[in-house]
C-alpha cells in the first residue's frame, strides 16, 4: 500500500457515510468486492485451457499491471477493509 496510515481516516469517513446512509452499504461493499476479490475468502483455480493473461485476469489483475503493483494495490484494499472491519461507527443520541 503506497499510504497504509490513510487507511483509518478513510475507514472512519466511510463508517460515518454507511451510519448515515445505511443503503450505502451494499453499495460500498459491491464494489470492495469487485476491486478486491480477496476480501472474500476466495480462491482462483486456474483452468487447465486458461491463458497466463486470462489467469491473470480472473485474479483481478489491472491490463499492464505487474505482479508487483498487483500486490501493493491489493494490500492497500486489504488494509482498509481492516480499517473499516475495526472502526466504530457513531452512534447518534
Amino acid at each position: 500500500a503506497r499510504h497504509p496510515e490513510s487507511a483509518f481516516p478513510v475507514a472512519a469517513v466511510i463508517c460515518a457515510l454507511v451510519a448515515s446512509y445505511p443503503k450505502m452499504q451494499d453499495i460500498f461493499l459491491g464494489v470492495f468486492y469487485k476491486m478486491c476479490p480477496y476480501v472474500l475468502p476466495r480462491y482462483v483455480p486456474r483452468l487447465v485451457d486458461m491463458s497466463d493473461e486470462q489467469f491473470r485476469n480472473a485474479q483481478g489483475y489491472r491490463e499492464g499491471e505487474s505482479q508487483e503493483r498487483y500486490f501493493e494495490r491489493i494490500a492497500g484494499y486489504i488494509s482498509l477493509f481492516a480499517a473499516i472491519t475495526q472502526t466504530e461507527i457513531p452512534i447518534s443520541t
